[in-house]
């Protein structure tokens, strides 16, 4: 469908369920969004247990009345707490949300429940059931195929996804039915990015880092399995072997951060291998060269359209929603398989080509700019929205 066919969308008030707000990509996605949809005027509540980036939420005030009674918010994206800090969807916590959601939705209605989380899933059908309020529900990985996840899906009134891959997957794998489920990428906001096409590192913070001029290779991601970060790390240590000025910074936490330091050490690399904590992406992006993302499976890769707004050319699995961001060799590189050779391989073609370094970064731009824009992805959004 053509946008400029689209039917007219009046205000609307949206209520998003998400598990939490610390950092991660479902939590960039919901703020996008919410803080999207309030820019154009709608009404937009979070309920979640909130989290580290709930200061980012436009004009946040969160409700804390005990009465219930009176429900008062600043101009903006409004918070709402909810005890949803679980992963069981029959969990005291989610029943717990549901009464207090239930509660604020009898004194401030909604057109449109958005849940985003399997546990937020459930407690969107809860209220459905109870209050028959229309919803939508966002699914953005994949997942394990179990009996009990097909028997209970809560795939909502229609179902978003960011990617043709997960599509396929929820269809294929768990009986969506394909009609119902509509493909939305996530986007991103670029008046939020630099104008210039190339950005470039920042001294300052480099200096700081200890890394001047040196080439460095950066990963953003949560420090689980299905990122591979050891297999960045072993190919790394091949990097060096060319490029033995180069380094490699690592941006995120997780339970493997220990034994990710600990290979870095065993490959006698420990000091050209940074481990970043804490640091907003944007200002990670100007620290590094080139953005690899090697996961065995995801859903989009919302990082790398992040990165390449930032001027930076990147790397990913070809696997999942990775393969509808990076055109190979146009947009990025791909990576055929996971291991250590392929990331030594396309690291030191990007390192050493200039040419093909400013190729992917003009060509990357144009192509996030066309396709991953917020207002695409809002746009689309609310015509799911107007379903309902």
């Amino acid at each position: 469908m053509r946008f400029d066919k689209l039917p007219v969308v009046l205000t609307m008030k949206i209520l998003i369920l998400t598990t939490h707000l610390d950092p991660g990509g479902i939590s960039r996605y919901v703020l996008n969004l919410a803080n999207g949809l309030a820019g154009k005027g709608h009404t937009v509540y979070i309920a979640s247990r909130g989290g580290e980036w709930e200061e980012k939420l436009a004009g946040v005030n969160p409700v804390r009345d005990k009465s219930l009674t009176e429900w008062a918010f600043s101009n903006g994206v409004k918070h709402i707490p909810v005890p949803l800090f679980t992963k069981f969807i029959f969990s005291p916590r989610v029943f717990k949300s549901y009464v207090i959601l239930k509660e604020f939705l009898r004194h401030s209605p909604v057109d449109i429940i958005h849940a985003n989380t399997r546990v937020s899933q459930f407690l969107a059908w809860l209220l459905w059931r109870k209050l028959k309020i229309a919803y939508i529900c966002s699914f953005h990985g994949f997942y394990r195929r179990h009996l009990f996840r097909r028997i209970l899906k809560f795939p909502g009134l229609n179902t978003i996804v960011p990617s043709r891959q997960v599509k396929e997957h929820l269809v294929n794998d768990f009986g969506f039915s394909a009609d119902k489920v509509k493909v939305i990428p996530h986007g991103i906001d670029f008046s939020k990015y630099p104008s210039s096409r190339i950005f470039g590192p920042d001294p300052e913070l480099r200096r700081k880092y200890g890394l001047g001029t040196k080439r460095v290779l950066g990963v953003v991601a949560r420090f689980v399995e299905e990122k591979n970060l050891d297999v960045v790390i072993k190919g790394f240590k091949q990097v060096q072997e060319v490029f033995p000025d180069s380094r490699l910074a690592l941006l995120g936490r997780g339970r493997l951060k220990s034994s990710l330091e600990h290979l870095a050490a065993s490959l006698g690399i420990n000091r050209q291998v940074i481990f970043i904590e804490d640091m907003p992406s944007d200002k990670f992006f100007r620290l590094i060269d080139t953005l690899i993302l090697a996961s065995s499976k995801e859903g989009f890769g919302l990082v790398l359209i992040e990165a390449q707004a930032y001027g930076l050319p990147v790397i990913g699995s070809d696997t999942g929603g990775i393969k509808e961001i990076i055109k190979d060799g146009e947009t990025g590189l791909l990576l055929k398989e996971i291991t250590p050779e392929q990331i030594k391989e396309k690291v030191i073609k990007i390192f050493s080509d200039k040419h093909l370094r400013e190729k992917l970064k003009n060509s990357s731009l144009a192509c996030v700019k066309e396709k991953f824009s917020l207002e695409r992805m809002l746009s689309r959004t609310l015509e799911v929205y107007s379903q309902f």
